[in-house]
């Protein structure tokens, strides 16, 4: 879950910071106040491409930076450890900090929990963290196909999910042997008989 996020020279946004709660959160205000700014950003929290550009005029940088709240038992935390940017502690909850530099030059610089990482990594690594959804996006809503997916996803149950298609996949590949046994046995059979009939 998103907790935290701060902006600092970003488009026209000089500094700011908001802390979202648990639930639905709702950012309004007027044309050009600055919501897709802070969708923006975080879209570059989670490796989204980054332009020099977006830099506030005036700025040698920008600077997003994100607090996560994630359930140690989750997939991200596993990503997490598996990299060691997660500590081994028995808290049912941990945090999770972001922070990523666009510079003038080019060169962008990124942490996750204070440790250097690359983008490509981020990417990877924030796939699935956080869904943004852009205008009229919600139409998938009444796509058939995506409602497993999106009951899955509610449930946390990507990794049963995967588990079950491991082992589908195991017993289709059991059931299409069997069968090749059984056409092996039966071939046999019919030659063992017409050589009989030769005998």
């Amino acid at each position: 879950m998103l907790v935290h996020l701060a902006i600092q020279d970003l488009a026209i946004i000089a500094s700011t910071a908001m802390d979202l709660a648990p639930g639905l959160n709702v950012i309004t205000g007027e044309t050009g106040a600055g919501k897709s700014i802070a969708v923006g950003a975080l879209n570059l929290v989670m490796g989204g491409r980054a332009k020099s550009t977006s830099i506030r005029l005036g700025a040698d940088k920008a600077e997003v930076q994100a607090l996560f709240r994630i359930r140690r038992t989750s997939e991200f935390a596993a990503s997490l450890r598996d990299l060691e940017l997660l500590d081994e502690s028995t808290d049912e909850e941990v945090d999770v900090i972001i922070r990523r530099i666009i510079s003038r030059n080019g060169r962008g610089r990124v942490w996750v929990n204070g440790v250097m990482v690359n983008v490509s990594t981020l990417s990877s690594l924030t796939r699935g963290l956080v869904d943004i959804s852009s205008q009229h996006e919600h139409a998938t809503l009444l796509d058939a196909s995506a409602h497993l997916d999106l009951l899955d996803r509610f449930g946390d149950l990507a990794g049963p999910r995967e588990r079950y298609s491991a082992a589908w996949e195991d017993l289709c590949s059991a059931r299409a042997a069997l069968a090749k046994l059984s056409e092996r046995d039966s071939e046999r059979l019919q030659r063992e008989d017409f050589l009989r009939f030769q005998l």
